[in-house]
């Protein structure tokens, strides 16, 4: 699981993001990506069900949990700015529709190829 969680990660890019989150992106590089990178860890690990909780800022907050553990790939964008991630409010939810499974799919694509020693450069990514 953490090399698919760190191809997960070095995949992260602003070009995923919702304009809204490019301002707290910029002060803290996780900030914005929760819902796409669960989605994502998700598609690898079936068995893992998606979270979601609203947190201090008012905000969602997605991460995934097994029968015993949670699983939050972007943890730092709370810990990093001594605060606590939102996990004991969190309810299962489904995913998302509109243009949140383009995105997810985008970033899948990415770690695939991280994953298969095919990893392109991210211009290809900025082009589609």
């Amino acid at each position: 699981m953490e090399k698919v969680i760190r191809a997960i990660k070095n995949n992260l890019t602003t070009d995923l993001l919702a304009r809204t989150w490019l301002s707290r992106n910029a002060v803290q590089k996780m900030a914005g990506h929760c819902y796409h990178a669960s989605c994502v860890l998700q598609n690898y690990y079936p068995e893992l069900e998606l979270h979601r909780a609203v947190d201090d800022e008012g905000e969602y907050h997605w991460f995934c949990r097994s029968e015993n553990d949670i699983i939050d790939i972007t943890v730092e964008q709370y810990t990093e700015r001594g605060l606590v991630p939102p996990h004991s409010k969190g309810k299962k939810t489904a995913r998302l529709g509109w243009g949140y499974p383009k995105k997810v799919e985008k970033l899948h694509e990415r770690v695939e190829r991280e994953l298969s020693g095919n990893k392109t450069t991210l211009e290809v990514f900025y082009e589609r």
